[in-house]
């Protein structure tokens, strides 16, 4: 019998089928081959996804040579933590500024991360923790990552206006000067929201696997899941139009998810609910001209939750923006993209 700890949010738990999907997805022919990146300014951005690089291959992306502290991995078992010069990194927890959990990892230049969508308003535990640091841990390499989350106890009618408020405050009182940060997912919006909204607090913006606004897929996905769960229901099989790309695979994991459902449940299900009310309404489109941060959108080519002209579309009303497209990846697989951290690390840079 399997025993997780933590409740797991739709991104860990769909890493509980990778093996299986990634499978299906080769035996339908639908996994891509390598992953490319097309970088440069916005105005190129659009010839450069379409067309490849300059020479027509890959462009490999690696971190400054003699910045970082040398880094390796020794594994997820409990009591093993990635080390650096044979050194144990020690995560730290706590709270900020109007209750806004957060964990830390790595050392160096502050990085603040906003997560991705969460079940609970709360720092990860357990599984869903391990599984988190995977997408963590390789930023730690150049960065002291803050992974920040949600404030628990949202009200009703909660803005991403407001949550984007409460960011702000919480980041200047620990920071006091503009920091760097990176939006991941539903962070993303966040992300967008507080580099329009709260200008004086970031220093450079990345936003990953992200956009203006939500598509109208995910947006339904995201409100038939989490009135579901605030109903007492189960309701993480309604995500599977955002992980299978066919009728085939949405039908593999819909049964999938169904059964993972009780991992997911939250502590309190009002919290999700209404984060997801106030990002159904999220649109900073015709803000995006007014963000002065230096902005870096990342994307999949085959995200299933936002569109490849949706992420080129951001990118081209930002006044000052770069666009990566990885090719065959798809909107979790970005986030743990073996570049993902690199290209991160060489743009805050």
């Amino acid at each position: 019998m399997l025993l997780l700890r933590g409740r797991v949010s739709i991104i860990e738990v769909t890493g509980m089928v990778q093996v299986q999907a990634q499978a299906a997805r080769r035996f339908l022919g639908e996994e891509g081959g390598a992953g490319y990146v097309a970088r440069g300014a916005a105005r190129d951005a659009v010839s450069a996804v379409e067309g490849g690089s300059e020479d027509g291959q890959a462009r490999s992306v690696f971190p400054g040579s003699g910045d970082h502290v040398p880094w390796r991995e020794f594994g997820t078992a409990p009591g093993r933590y990635p080390v650096y010069e044979g050194r144990r990194v020690m995560m730290d927890t706590g709270t900020l500024a109007h209750g806004l959990p957060y964990y830390t990892v790595g050392a160096g230049k502050p990085l603040v991360v906003l997560r991705w969508f969460t079940p609970d308003h709360a720092n990860p535990t357990g599984w869903a923790l391990r599984m988190e640091r995977k997408a963590m841990d390789p930023l730690g390499r150049h960065f002291h990552v803050y992974a920040v989350t949600r404030a628990p106890g949202t009200p009703a009618g909660t803005t991403m206006a407001d949550i984007a408020a409460q960011h702000a405050e919480a980041l200047a009182e620990r920071f006091g000067e503009p920091v760097d940060v990176l939006g991941m997912s539903s962070g993303g919006s966040l992300a967008l929201q507080l580099a329009a909204d709260h200008p004086e607090v970031v220093r450079r913006l990345v936003v990953a696997g992200a956009a203006y606004t939500l598509t109208a897929r995910t947006r339904e996905v995201q409100r038939r899941y989490t009135e579901a769960v605030a109903a007492g229901r189960r309701g993480a099989h309604h995500q599977a139009p955002v992980v299978g790309r066919t009728a085939l695979t949405r039908a593999l994991f819909r049964p999938l998810l169904w059964l993972a459902d009780p991992l997911m449940r939250p502590a309190n299900p009002l919290d999700m609910l209404h984060f997801a009310q106030a990002e159904d309404t999220f649109d900073v489109r015709r803000r995006l001209a007014g963000i002065t941060a230096p902005t870096l959108i990342v994307g999949g080519e085959r995200d299933l939750a936002y569109t490849v002209e949706l992420f080129k579309e951001t990118a081209e009303r930002l006044p000052e923006s770069e666009l990566i497209i990885y090719s065959g990846t798809s909107h979790i697989g970005t986030f743990g993209h073996p570049r993902f951290a690199a290209d991160v690390a060489e743009f805050l840079s």
